[in-house]
C-alpha cells in the first residue's frame, strides 16, 4: 500500500507511489550508447580485417593453392561488408542525434546495431575457424 505525500516531488515520474516508479532510459541515452558501441565495433571489425591481411600476405608469393587464397579473399570481402554495415550504423546514430527525433530513424539505428553485432560474430567465427585454423 502506498501513502501519498502532500509534498510535490522535485521530479515527477508519473506515480506518487515509490514502488510504482520506473526509470527507463530516454531514446537519446540509448542512441548515445549505441553510437559509442557501434564505433567500437567498427574498430573490432578492422582488427579482423588486419588479421586476415597479415595472414594472407605471406601466402601470395608461395605455392599456395588457389582455394586457400580464395578463402582469404572471401573472408576479407565479407569483413569489408560488415565494416560498411558498421559505418552505416554510426552514421544513422549520429543523424538521429543531430535531428533529435524520428521514430523510424530510431528503429533503423537499433536494427543496424543488432545486424552489426550479429555480422561481427559471424565474420569473427568464420575468419578464425574456417580461414585461419584450416588455412
Amino acid at each position: 500500500m502506498c501513502t501519498q505525500s502532500t509534498q510535490r516531488p522535485a521530479v515527477d515520474f508519473g506515480s506518487p507511489c515509490e514502488e510504482d516508479r520506473t526509470i527507463a532510459p530516454s531514446h537519446t541515452d540509448v542512441l548515445i550508447a549505441l553510437t559509442g558501441a557501434s564505433a567500437a565495433l567498427v574498430g573490432l571489425v578492422l582488427v579482423f580485417l588486419g588479421m586476415l591481411v597479415a595472414a594472407y600476405q605471406p601466402l601470395v608469393g608461395a605455392d599456395t593453392p588457389d582455394r586457400i587464397l580464395d578463402r582469404f579473399k572471401r573472408a576479407a570481402r565479407w569483413t569489408l561488408y560488415v565494416f560498411g554495415i558498421s559505418l552505416a550504423s554510426v552514421v544513422v546514430d549520429a543523424a538521429w542525434l543531430v535531428r533529435g527525433e524520428g521514430r523510424h530513424l530510431y528503429v533503423v539505428a537499433l536494427v543496424l546495431f543488432f545486424a552489426q553485432l550479429g555480422a561481427l560474430a559471424v565474420i569473427a567465427t568464420y575468419s578464425t575457424f574456417w580461414v585461419l585454423l584450416k588455412g
